[in-house]
Parts: C-alpha cells; structure tokens; sequence
C-alpha cells in the first residue's frame, strides 16, 4: 500500500503505474494530475451514504441521524 502526501507527476508514485491494473484510492483529499489519471483506471471509493450525506464529515453525519 502507498499512500504518498503529494501526487505531482508520475514519479512520485513509487511503482510504474502501467503495471498496475487499477489504483483504490479512498480519502485522499488532494487533487491527482491528469498525467496521471490518464495511465491507470483509477477508483474512488467513500464510505458515506452519498447522495444523503456530502460536506466535510459524511461519515459522522450518518452516524447522528443513525443510520445503519
């Protein structure tokens, strides 16, 4: 697993992303360059209740209204 702070340019993610078959990222929070997108399916997973829950706490807004 590699979780680097910053994604500027494809050396900073430490593997060949051509080797890859998709990239799994989840609460990220920064942008990642087209450069690249462009070199692997990326998927973008959130553990919210979307579209119920948006903003900066989805997670903690399901848990007060209880939802299961």
């Amino acid at each position: 697993m590699l979780q680097p702070e910053r994604l500027t340019g494809a050396g900073d993610v430490g593997v060949h992303l051509h080797q890859l078959d998709a990239i799994v990222v989840a609460a990220y929070g920064r942008l990642i360059p087209n450069e690249l997108l462009e070199q692997a399916l990326w998927v973008n997973v959130h553990p919210s209740l979307l579209p119920r829950w948006r903003g900066a706490a989805p997670v903690e807004r399901a848990i007060m209204a209880g939802d299961t």
